[in-house]
Parts: structure tokens; sequence; C-alpha cells
């Protein structure tokens, strides 16, 4: 991101022209909105913003006849800016005379942010110091005083962040890293003059916070209340899950058997599962890539024959080893045992689980129920393996819904 501080409405005028001319020449090129445009000063009111503005702060200017109000030029600037940007703050020099009144309603009425900017230029404590360092007051207390406050006072925010850190046991090297707030606040200022206005703001704080100790029982409140929403969140998003899991998951009883004997939560074993899954997939068609269609342009075929051989040959070394001649009848009988073919009844609850499912379910401290399904949806995997290697039949495609015969329009009378 890009900062620039101290233009004129005008100098955006300009800057907007020369952006469009390019691109008339150039319609290729893309402008990226990556410049911050703070303190910008209304000569004019604003009515059009550099095509690469991301941010704009419009310098707080007094109306000349009544100096405690905007002028018409800050005022409708700050209009259209809010029509434009997402992101607009009012930037307020230290001689401003405009009402903090007027300003905050300015802000908390739009959303927008405030910059209090300090005087430039300055070496040591002065007048211009000490006048800046009254306005963080009057601006500090008034935002303090609002807690439905929906916006960020700077450089009073950042400083309270750098508080809060403190007080939470972490010391940043620096109070901040943000470019804007370097560029707008630490960068031009001397260590004396920000040790002052350092002072100033810490004094400003713990006025409306009370003492060190009271500032430190508020962050505990407030470290307290986010670690009891971060539960809350967490909690609610496995309660979804459980809830989901069967929609949104073909092995959602592998995966609830998963979690419970390892202790993953259900996100974690689902990963664990599809990752393992993926894994495996990935694996095979680096090492056994698909067929080459025959003729090119053409799908790739569907079944993919160097897969399929190492599935018959896993499936052939299992048969051998067990002595088994007819695999198609002992899978059928595996799958009758476990009740494979029942997993939809099982489901609903009108047929319970069989002896084998129980003594898993003991095995793994899961329901019955759970282990009869995650068994089935185990199985089901070893079946397409099975499959591949033409061992075993695939099952017989279901039937087809009936469709009912359109009404004939007769009405039939008695």
């Amino acid at each position: 991101m890009t900062v620039q501080v101290g233009m004129r409405v005008s100098d955006l005028e300009g800057i907007f022209l020369a952006q469009s001319s390019h691109l008339q020449t150039s319609p290729e090129h893309e402008i990226k909105r990556d410049v911050s445009y703070f303190n910008v000063e209304c000569d004019t009111t604003l009515k059009r913003i550099p095509r690469d503005a991301c941010h704009l702060g419009l310098r707080a200017q007094s109306h000349p006849d009544s100096p405690d109000l905007p002028s018409d030029d800050f005022t409708f600037s700050l209009i259209l800016a809010a029509g434009s940007l997402n992101s607009v703050s009012i930037d307020i020099p230290y001689d401003c005379s405009v009402s903090p009144d007027e300003l905050l309603m300015h802000a908390e009425s739009s959303g927008f942010n405030i910059n209090l900017l300090p005087p430039g230029h300055t070496t040591v404590v002065d007048e211009k110091v000490e006048r800046y360092c009254e306005v963080l007051r009057t601006y500090g207390r008034m935002w303090l005083a609002s807690p439905q406050s929906n916006i960020r006072v700077a450089p009073i925010d950042g400083y309270l962040e750098y508080l809060f850190g403190v007080a939470a046991g972490h010391i940043p090297a620096s109070i901040s890293t943000d470019e804007m707030m370097n560029t707008l606040f630490t960068d031009g200022m001397p260590e004396v003059v920000m040790e002052h206005v350092k002072v100033v703001i810490h004094d400003v704080i713990m006025e409306h916070f009370g003492t060190e100790d009271a500032f430190n029982e508020i962050l505990e409140k407030v470290a307290k209340a986010i670690h009891l929403k971060q539960a809350q969140f967490r909690d609610s998003r496995a309660r979804i899950l459980e809830e989901e899991l069967d929609l949104r998951t073909p092995l959602p009883n592998l995966i609830r058997m998963v979690s419970k004997s390892t202790g993953l939560s259900l996100s974690n074993a689902a990963g664990m599962l599809y990752e393992l899954k993926h894994g495996v997939h990935t694996v095979l068609d680096k090492y056994l890539p698909p067929d080459e269609p025959a003729v090119e342009g053409q799908a790739t075929p569907p079944v993919n024959t160097r897969q399929a051989k190492l599935a018959n040959a896993l499936g052939a070394a299992f048969a051998a080893a067990f002595g088994i001649d007819e695999m198609d009848q002992v899978w059928a009988g595996v799958e009758s045992t476990l009740q494979v073919q029942e997993r939809i009844n099982l489901d609903h609850g009108t047929v319970q689980p069989g002896s084998v499912a129980s003594r898993i379910a003991v095995a793994m401290d899961v329901e019955p129920k759970v282990a009869a399904l995650a068994t089935g949806e185990f199985l089901s995997m070893i079946r397409a393996v099975l499959e591949a290697g033409n061992h075993v039949s695939p099952p017989p495609p279901s039937a087809p819904k009936p469709v009912p015969s359109p009404a004939s329009g007769l009405i039939a009378v008695g």
C-alpha cells in the first residue's frame, strides 16, 4: 500500500483525469486500488476520486462564517467519499476549530474513523504540542465515554491496543507496525515529543478505566468473554457438523468411529479419512495413470486397466492366502454376516445390529448401530477394489421408480 499525505482535492481531480486519459489510450491497463490519501485539504468540493484510491482521509476545516462548524466543501466532500469508498476518515489537525461534537457526529453517523493529526516540524514540547495534547484529551474522553461507538480514534485506539497487549503479557518491539500509523504519527515525531504524547494518552485511558489494577481486571473479563465465545463457537460448529454429518459425507459412521477411537474431533477425523483416500488415489494415478483414449480428443476410458490389474492381483493374493475358490460367494457371505445390505434398515432402526456389530461396538467403544453402519461403509470401499479386479460382481442396478400415468381428464359422474 502507498500512503500519500497532504494533497488537495483539486490535486485528486487532476490524478483522476490523468488516469482516465491513460485508460483511453491503454484500455488493457488495470489500475489497482492500493493508494491511501490522508489529510486531503478541501480547497473545493470533491467530485471525483482517483481510481487507485483505497482510502481517503479528508482534513477537517471550519466554515468561514462559523468556525465551530465544518465548511461546506468538507461536508459535501465527505458525502461523496462515503458513497464511493468503503474506507474514509476524518483527519483532524491539532489547530482545528470545528466543534468536536460536530465532527464526532459526522463520524459516528457514517462510520468514519478519526485521525488526530499532530503538528509537524516540532522538536520540543512547545505550545503546539500542548494544544495537540488537549485535543487528544478532549476526543479521548468523548470517545471512551461512548460505549456504543463504532469508530476508531487514532492514535488513542492504537495505544489502547498496545496497553491491552502489554497487560496480556505481550510486549511488542514497537507501539505500531501499521504503515498509516507510522506515517501520520510516529515517523515525524521526535522521541521527547512522542514520550510526552504517550503520557497524555495513557492518563486519558487510565482516567476512564481507573487504576492499573482496574484496567487489568477489565482485560481479564474481556479475555474470558473471548474464550467463552470461542468455546461456544466450537461447540456450535461441532453440533452442526454432527447434525449434518450423514447428509454431507459418504462415510459418516466410519468418521464417528475414527473420532471415538483416536480422540480427534469429527471435522479432523473426516479430514484424515478424506486425505487418506485422496492420497491413495493420487499415488495410484501418478504411477498407474489412466488409459489413453483410443481416438485423440475422446474422453478418457472409464476403466483404468493398470489399476484394475493391481486390484485383480491383490484379490487373487487374498483368495490364495485363505484358500478361497469362489470370492463372489465368500464375499456375499461376509456382507450377509456383517449386515451390509441392511444398512438402510439399520439406519432407520427397523433392523437391530447383529452379534458381530455388537462385539465391534464394545471393542471400539461406540454404539452398536454406529459399529454396524461403519463396518458397512468400510466394506463398501473394499468391495470397490474387488469389483475393479473382477473378483465380485457389481450389485444389480436399482429398479426404476414407477412413473405414474397422466390423468385422463375424465370426470366420473355417479
